[in-house]
């Protein structure tokens, strides 16, 4: 395996204009010793009203009966197409969409954070 494999993936955050990513410059947090330096944070502004969502690969990686991975792309156009659910709906809709996307159970854990800017 890479070790670029073990970077995490990207953050999504909604805005009134589009998703934009941001992603992370260290690696999965407790994998290795010095995963994450001093220059491995990301910064960007945010507004009242926009959403963060902070996932695991778990989401990113599955995989429909035609072995095609979701990838970063398809959950960024499934949290595009949630993003003005409240958060409640807004997290139960991107979970069920990508359970629909994936053939089988999670073949990798799945942690969805999601958090909006008051």
């Amino acid at each position: 395996m890479k070790l670029d494999s073990y970077k995490p993936l990207p953050n999504l955050r909604q805005d009134e204009r589009d998703v934009v990513v941001k992603r992370s410059a260290c690696m999965i947090l407790g994998l290795f010793e010095n995963a994450v330096g001093a220059e491995s944070g990301v910064e960007t502004n945010l507004q009242t009203g926009d959403r963060v969502v902070i996932y695991t690969d778990g989401l990113t990686e599955s995989f429909n009966f035609e072995h095609e991975m979701l990838g970063v792309d398809g959950l960024r156009e499934i949290v595009a197409e949630a993003s003005n659910l409240p958060l409640t709906e807004m997290k139960n809709q991107i979970l069920d969409r990508v359970a629909a996307w994936r053939h089988g159970h999670a073949q990798d854990d799945v942690s969805l954070v999601l958090v909006e800017i008051s």
